[in-house]
């Protein structure tokens, strides 16, 4: 079965292949001179420093942290500058590579602070971890119900006891990892094909938490989701009761302190629907 990206790591990594193949375009042409004698060579570092902070910014907004986006964007400044020494007329330049690295901070710097004014816009509110399950949508009886339905498919080539499972869903995924080594191949897989056609009869957004999130994204908040679900299945039920709306999904065990690390410190961690409508009623 052929894997597709989901909709939101698109909407990510697009913009940076993009921007980068933009840059790999002009980076193609042999001659950029305008003829302009001192002014050409402002010109042509303002544009290599301008492109490398878009890059910068677009890296740092698929990645969600600045060590890793910053490394990416040099490695791609120093690709660009081989690639350059190929093509007639141009040079490589490590004076060029230091300007993009300048470039690349000075987008991920940016963004961060368009960020924390957006976010201060919306009653200082930096960032909200929500818990699937107590929040959004109980996938619980979904999890259950194809626990049932793979230990039956599967039960002439792997015993599987669902009852026996540990509740927390991060360790059961341990011990399903082990059961599937004899034989039953990829459950996650199985697991979230079983999800996506069966979410609508299990999970059924509420308008109010709707609507309470599309206002938390509105004031620039930053929200992600936790769960001890394995991540098909929190996938599956986060496409059917909050599209386009969650910038981060962690899942499996200590799936709130990787959350964290991903939004910061300042996190508010929100586990009823009460509490996510209380975030966004006027004090």
């Amino acid at each position: 079965m052929a894997l597709v990206p989901s909709p939101r790591l698109l909407s990510l990594w697009l913009p940076v292949i993009g921007w980068a193949a933009l840059i790999l375009a002009f980076s193609s042409v042999p001659d950029l001179s305008s003829g302009l004698g001192l002014w050409d060579l402002i010109l042509r570092k303002a544009a290599h420093l301008t492109e490398f902070a878009i890059l910068g910014a677009l890296l740092v907004r698929a990645t969600r942290r600045e060590v890793p986006a910053f490394t990416l964007g040099i490695a791609y400044a120093v690709s660009d500058e081989i690639h350059q020494s190929f093509v007639a007329g141009r040079v490589g330049s490590p004076l060029d590579v230091s300007i993009d690295a300048l470039g690349l901070l000075a987008g991920i710097v940016l963004l961060q602070v368009v960020r924390e004014r957006l976010a201060a816009r919306g009653g200082q509110m930096r960032a909200v971890a929500i818990e699937l399950d107590g929040v959004l949508g109980d996938t619980r009886p979904l999890w259950l119900d194809w626990l049932e339905d793979a230990a039956h498919r599967y039960r002439t080539i792997s015993k599987l006891e669902p009852a026996s499972l540990p509740s927390d869903r991060g360790e059961a995924a341990r011990v399903l990892d082990r059961w599937a080594a004899d034989g039953v191949g990829d459950w996650r897989a199985a697991l979230g094909r079983f999800a996506e056609e069966r979410a609508p009869a299990y999970l059924r957004p509420r308008g109010d938490v709707a609507a309470a999130l599309r206002q938390l994204r509105a004031s620039g908040a930053r929200v992600g989701v936790f769960t001890d679900a394995p991540e098909p299945l929190a996938r599956a039920a986060l496409a059917h009761l909050a599209p386009r709306r969650i910038e981060a999904v962690e899942t499996g065990s200590q799936a709130l302190e990787r959350l964290r690390s991903h939004l910061g410190d300042e996190v508010d961690v929100v586990r009823s629907p009460a509490e996510l409508l209380s975030l966004t009623q006027p004090v």
